[in-house]
């Protein structure tokens, strides 16, 4: 009995410790005329999930680390405390780069969401050349578990 109990206690400890800072980023970003958008989702503590999608009207780059060719790393930043934000995800041929110029971010103990208006810099989906004027859009974000 004291065995089993003992099991089941470290399958449970076991699996929270897995499960903990677990959670993936979900990016929604769109700029004021809806051209451009941004969205997906990067990866959290613990994840390496990369799966975003960047376009501007009809032309989009997808950035994913599922491609061996091309794989793609991510840097994500969420300060609630600084209510700052900066994303850059790049590969072997394009990059996309998100500055928040404001934010409004909470925090709690499922991690971290909020609102932001930020600058994309990078490469253009249309002609792979870099963006000739940052553009400013408004996103959504969210890294809770």
């Amino acid at each position: 009995m004291k065995k089993m109990m003992m099991v089941t206690l470290m399958t449970l400890i076991c699996g929270s410790i897995a499960n903990a800072g677990s959670s993936v980023t979900t990016l929604a970003c769109s700029s004021e005329s809806g051209r451009t958008v941004i969205s997906g989702i990067l990866p959290g503590q613990g994840e390496m999930a990369v799966a975003l999608n960047f376009s501007v009207a009809s032309d989009m780059i997808m950035f994913s680390n599922s491609d061996d060719y091309v794989p793609t790393t991510a840097e994500v930043d969420l300060n609630a405390k600084n209510q700052t934000v900066r994303i850059e995800v790049k590969n072997k041929l394009t990059q996309l780069k998100l500055v928040s110029s404001s934010a409004k971010l909470t925090s709690s103990s499922n991690g971290t969401k909020g609102s932001f208006v930020g600058q994309v810099t990078g490469t253009h989906p249309s002609n792979w050349e870099p963006i000739a004027a940052p553009i400013v859009v408004r996103c959504f974000v969210s890294d809770e578990i």
